[in-house]
């Protein structure tokens, strides 16, 4: 996603600066969606693979609820393989935190280069 933005970069430093900004972050929040759904539907299916849930269904629900840890408590799993939900819960931890970390730092270097273009002297 860095890259996207590296190779946009004069685009997006160039003014007007709100529109292209709201777009950038618009386009950043739905890469960190999709990587999101997609860990989320990869845990999901392992838990089926398992046969640990019925359903996919159950699957998914389960997946979504520990991998935000929101953790309802009304599907859990197997006596057995409960740490592999915490395992779950701590990887959705990581991935939300470094998505959030990749975002900022995105966003930073796109302000920093249109400050710096600004400040140049045409």
């Amino acid at each position: 996603m860095m890259r996207f933005f590296r190779l946009r970069n004069a685009w997006l430093s160039r003014e007007p600066h709100d529109l292209k900004l709201v777009l950038a972050m618009i386009l950043a929040s739905l890469w960190m969606l999709f990587i999101i759904t997609a860990s989320v539907t990869i845990w999901a299916t392992g838990f089926r693979l398992l046969g640990l849930f019925d359903t996919m269904e159950q699957s998914v629900y389960f997946s979504l609820t520990v991998f935000t840890t929101l953790g309802f408590g009304d599907v859990l799993l197997p006596q057995q393989w409960r740490i592999l939900g915490v395992i779950a819960a701590v990887n959705g931890l990581l991935n939300v935190g470094v998505l959030t970390a990749i975002l900022i730092e995105t966003l930073r270097n796109i302000r920093r280069r249109q400050m710096r273009d600004h400040k140049e002297p045409r």
